[in-house]
């Protein structure tokens, strides 16, 4: 029998087996036996924190990884520093993005992330893919060595790189005006893009998340709204704000 975890909370989420975060479908730890436990340890072998920390300059954020990625550990834990990035083994007060597998997710460690937002702590969740959407966007690399990523991501940002320079959206926070607070944008905007939206909400204390749930606090709508958010959110009593609205809300 599978001895029980010390947080009570992360033995309820192993015990659930799976969430949502963020619109992310997490599936947590179910232990190892022989067939894969050689394989995993190989896969997820990497080197100390201090290691990668000391290639990496550390101004924008500090990361925790967790679960079975598509490509080996030691990879992400690279780009990673060469994004600006510490890195940590575990969950701390300084953690503000968490990057999540595709299977066997630590229930501690999101246990410990979702304490932290509790408490007011701005924590972001990521899956590999869009974390490695982040990684094409900023280092210039046009090739992972995951043949798992669909091709159109890719195609995508590559795309995407070749025409503009992309914001690095893992950017410091100046102010605590949007604390709490979570929105989802929708639409084109006049006066900033998307990325640029999520920048200031993030700068500002609050949050993105790319779909619409009871815990959403505003849309932030623009022209050609989509309409599966604007039902959902007329739906939950959400309201809805414009660019306008939000630029009034952080300039107040």
């Amino acid at each position: 029998m599978r001895k029980e975890l010390k947080n009570k909370i992360a033995q309820k989420l192993l015990e659930k087996g799976s969430m949502e975060l963020d619109g992310i479908t997490v599936h947590f730890w179910t232990g190892h036996n022989k067939d894969n436990i050689s394989t995993h340890n190989n896969w997820n072998k990497v080197k100390s924190c201090s290691f990668y920390n000391q290639h990496s300059t550390g101004d924008n954020g500090h990361i925790v990884v967790t679960g079975v990625m598509q490509i080996p550990r030691h990879e992400i834990l690279e780009y990673a520093t060469k994004l600006g990035l510490i890195i940590h083994s575990d969950i701390t007060l300084n953690t503000n993005l968490v990057v999540l597998g595709s299977d066997n997710v630590s229930p501690n460690k999101i246990a410990k992330a979702l304490k932290l937002i509790e408490k007011g702590h701005h924590v972001e969740f990521l899956d590999e893919n869009a974390f490695l959407e982040i990684v094409l966007d900023n280092l210039d690399i046009e090739n992972i060595s995951c043949n798992e990523i669909p091709e159109k991501t890719k195609e995508k940002v590559i795309k995407k790189n070749k025409t503009k320079k992309q914001p690095n959206i893992l950017i410091k926070q100046i102010s605590n005006k949007l604390k709490g607070q979570t929105f989802v944008i929708s639409g084109t905007f006049e006066k900033y893009s998307r990325d640029e939206l999520k920048e200031l909400i993030v700068q500002y204390g609050g949050k993105n998340t790319g779909s619409i749930s009871a815990k959403t606090n505003y849309l932030l709508a623009g022209e050609n709204i989509g309409p599966s958010k604007l039902e959902k959110v007329k739906k939950l009593n959400i309201p809805i704000i414009s660019e306008e609205d939000f630029i009034n809300m952080i300039e107040e």
